[in-house]
């Protein structure tokens, strides 16, 4: 492929780029893309109740279309299937008035991808299908715990719809090696598969004083924080924060910080009450804005997967975590993309999900231990800065557009390689 991308046509292509939950990493992509010519629409829905990126767009090829829709009920699962083709028909309804050349879509509700990639198989239109989790694995896990035998039967349909929505895009690119293994068992072409992990924003992540307005504001500035910040749904478990604020009850400058909303952090709140808990302080998401404050306001940073949630979801959460310069302390299967990251950098300390004393034993040490925290600080910033590189990045995205535009009948993408540091796997190769 010529490394001039197309340079003549860059500005006659158009680019659609889905994320759901309208993460910074999808946003930053498509911000880059439209930076080198090409007409970028970004559509999410600020309905999802997630961290939302800071949707500003600053180039003029640059367009950001928010989808407004009910807050997907994911425990009902027969609303949350016509929530989710609902919200499928209003994507497509823009997709088909905006004619895009190519589609990359992301994070999206089962129910909803399937209607975005039958239009864009129906319609030609070249797509792109970025992993981010695989569903059907955490339904396999989940629903047959909750709903006996109608839950199993329910995540095998949602499994082959899911394989049924990989086989009709022309590409797939995965966050993590470990994901490229299911799609063998799902006789997934080797040659429609390209392994980018993903990353944080760090132009928008500045290290930052834990002095800052925002932790000032709430009396956080001289108090020690353990914090969380991020989804706490079903493939969390809340109860190691309740197990650490119950832990540190009795130290009067420790602080659990969650940054969270809906049912985890719901149930949280219920605990605090019940135990009495000050040292719990539970918030809704901030603005982005004030991210790198909160994230400056820990002097420990947190994150938090079920051993079962490890095979099918990498958390971005830690990746915003390293830019901030600050320990981690991970309870995550060790097997993960993200523990990997964290051990091999030694950017701070990872336990199992369900060893709550090693757990609470680390968070322990790291309280204690000014010099292993400092340690571990600089050398999570130092991987942020030597990985995080969008231009290198969203070349490699490029290169993958190119390849299906130029050639929209293939069936083999080649591995985009474009500089011996791009990040592959999760490390600098």
């Amino acid at each position: 492929m010529n490394n001039n991308l197309k340079n003549n046509k860059t500005d006659k292509l158009r680019v659609a780029v889905h994320d759901y939950g309208g993460h910074p990493f999808s946003f930053d992509l498509s911000e880059c893309l439209s930076e080198k010519g090409y007409k970028v629409l970004y559509i999410y829905t600020s309905s999802c109740k997630s961290p939302n990126a800071q949707m500003k767009k600053r180039h003029s090829l640059f367009k950001v279309k928010n989808i407004v829709c009910q807050e997907v009920k994911k425990e009902l699962f027969l609303l949350r299937f016509f929530q989710e083709s609902t919200y499928g028909d209003k994507v497509v309804s823009l997709l088909r008035k905006w004619k895009p050349d190519l589609i990359i879509s992301s994070t999206t509700p089962l129910f909803a991808q399937r209607k975005i990639s039958k239009w864009a198989k129906k319609s030609d239109v070249q797509s792109i299908f970025w992993f981010q989790d695989i569903i059907s694995i955490a339904a396999k896990r989940i629903l047959p715990l909750r709903i006996g035998m109608m839950g199993k039967w329910i995540a095998l349909w949602m499994e082959r719809m899911e394989m049924k929505v990989v086989h009709r895009s022309k590409a797939v690119v995965t966050i993590s090696e470990d994901f490229n293994e299911v799609l063998r068992k799902w006789n997934v072409a080797e040659g429609k598969v390209v392994t980018i992990p993903n990353w944080a924003v760090i132009k928008k992540l500045p290290v930052k004083d834990k002095t800052n307005p925002w932790a000032c504001k709430h009396g956080l500035s001289n108090k020690f924080c353990f914090l969380y910040s991020g989804t706490l749904g079903m493939k969390h478990n809340p109860e190691l924060l309740l197990k650490l604020a119950l832990h540190f009850k009795n130290d009067r400058d420790v602080r659990i910080i969650v940054v969270s909303e809906k049912m985890g952090a719901e149930w949280l709140k219920i605990k605090k009450v019940d135990y009495q808990l000050d040292n719990l302080i539970i918030f809704n998401f901030q603005p982005f804005d004030s991210f790198p404050e909160v994230l400056a306001t820990a002097d420990v940073l947190i994150s938090i997967l079920n051993k079962d949630a490890s095979e099918f979801c990498v958390p971005s959460k830690v990746l915003s975590y390293l830019c901030a310069a600050r320990p981690l302390l991970l309870a995550v299967s060790k097997e993960n993309l993200v523990a990997k990251i964290v051990s091999q950098n030694q950017a701070g300390i990872v336990v199992y999900p369900e060893d709550i004393d090693s757990f609470l034993a680390a968070a322990q040490r790291l309280r204690l231990d000014n010099s292993l925290r400092d340690t571990m600080a600089r050398n999570g910033r130092l991987y942020a800065e030597k990985t995080f590189d969008r231009q290198k990045i969203s070349l490699r995205f490029e290169l993958i557009i190119n390849q299906l535009l130029d050639r929209p009948d293939t069936d083999h993408i080649e591995e985009p390689r474009v500089s011996a540091n791009i990040p592959v796997y999760g490390k600098a190769t």
